[in-house]
């Protein structure tokens, strides 16, 4: 039998699949041959017939999605084999490993390594990546160190966005086509020269966007847009408090808020800091480093919107600054946990709240990603239109090779990093 050099062994059926470029045949013994608990990978493929063969020769493919007839087995009843053809555009871009980060027990980033993994294989309903940049995130570091809300099983590859091209599709993908340039986020798997995402989360990028934007697009935009539109309801001309606003979400809710015509005030720590807040669009900057930060931060504010304060907060730090920032609200005022990057979790007290006649909401966005996959599309493409007139620009401050994954999420850590961070795949 004629193959490629390249092929990929199956335990589950105990034949093999030909991974030479453009090549979709996939070979089991007649004992094991494909009934309902068929492999995986042949499942990713989208098989759509197995007939009887005798051979095949690599370089007659047929073209992407075709279906073959092929002629009878001449080698005898007890070494008939089967052949199962299938779109070879799905599986002709399979691997048999590739370089990944790899958490075998949780714990901080320096104790986890970059090495050779298993490659995913997509679902009818998923779509294969080539990933160049993955965007670097502090849930990520949540997941590794096994703090986070969601944890996979180990080993797992971490990562929760990224940008590449396009692989290999199911067979019911319809949003995208192998070859386009997109973005894509999952509960993890990003930071890896391939990934899988279900075809709802997986975006084709404008044109100008280059892929270490792409891959800090779509998480922190998303969050900020459904913090401010979903949970605040934000109006123009309403006043937005951003806390941790120099940083990847931060960045995105003064961009956004601006857009949507608020007056935003960016609650910062450095000088650094605030001048990247103004750079993005910021109208005033609250010191957060003050002394006695429980008052310091409503006379600020106050102080800058005569007396009003935040109609609307978003807050990620926790800690201190979430209890300032809520006395800081107006009346009828909106405030909105995104997170805790500060550590310390708080704690309200429901009179507060009845007394001010103020609202204290939660976002996870990952509920929204998971049960209104449709409401997520029409944000991102009301996101990239703004991306394309020049209203929102994701600032990729600085892009680390994979190998230094570790040193990147050690200036997340730190709160040292601005904007967002990215690591180079390919």
């Amino acid at each position: 039998m004629t193959h490629g050099p390249h092929r990929i062994e199956c335990d589950v059926i105990g034949g093999w699949a030909c991974l030479q470029e453009g090549c979709g045949f996939v070979e089991v013994a007649a004992r094991r041959a494909i009934r309902k608990k068929a492999c995986t990978c042949f499942i990713a493929a989208g098989i759509r017939r197995c007939r009887t063969i005798s051979s095949h020769d690599a370089a007659s493919a047929p073209a992407a999605g075709a279906l073959v007839t092929p002629a009878k087995s001449a080698r005898g009843r007890g070494a008939v084999k089967r052949l199962a053809c299938f779109a070879c555009r799905s599986f002709g871009a399979a691997r048999a490993e590739m370089k990944a980060v790899v958490v075998h027990e949780f714990g901080p980033p320096e104790s986890i390594r970059v090495e050779e993994f298993a490659p995913p294989r997509p679902g009818e309903n998923e779509v294969l990546i080539d990933v160049h940049a993955a965007g670097v995130n502090f849930p990520d570091l949540l997941v590794m160190g096994g703090k986070y809300q969601i944890l996979p099983r180990s080993p797992f590859v971490p990562g929760k966005e990224c940008a590449g091209v396009v692989a290999a599709v199911g067979r019911a993908v319809t949003t995208c086509k192998p070859g386009d340039r997109v973005l894509a986020w999952m509960e993890h798997g990003a930071f890896a020269e391939q990934a899988v995402c279900v075809q709802d989360n997986c975006f084709v990028l404008p044109e100008p966007m280059s892929f270490e934007e792409g891959a800090s697009f779509g998480l922190v935009y998303q969050t900020a847009h459904f913090a401010l539109v979903e949970r605040a309801d934000l109006r123009a001309g309403e006043i937005v408090l951003v806390t941790g606003a120099s940083g990847g979400v931060g960045l995105a809710a003064v961009q956004i808020a601006k857009a949507l015509g608020a007056t935003v005030a960016a609650a910062v720590s450095t000088p650094q800091k605030a001048e990247i807040a103004w750079r993005n669009g910021a109208d005033h900057v609250i010191d957060v480093a003050v002394p006695n930060l429980r008052d310091g931060l409503r006379e600020q504010l106050r102080k800058a919107t005569d007396g009003r304060g935040a109609d609307v907060v978003i807050e990620q730090v926790g800690g201190d600054v979430f209890d300032a920032s809520l006395r800081a609200l107006a009346w009828s005022g909106r405030l909105v946990v995104v997170g805790f990057a500060g550590g310390r979790i708080p704690e309200v007290k429901a009179n507060y709240l009845l007394v001010k006649n103020i609202a204290v909401l939660g976002l996870q966005i990952s509920d929204y990603r998971d049960r209104h996959p449709r409401k997520m599309r029409r944000v991102m493409a009301e996101l990239f239109d703004w991306y394309d007139r020049g209203s929102i620009t994701p600032l990729v401050s600085e892009v680390y090779p994979l190998s230094e994954f570790a040193a990147a999420f050690a200036a997340i850590a730190s709160r040292r990093a601005v904007g967002k961070l990215a690591l180079r795949v390919r």
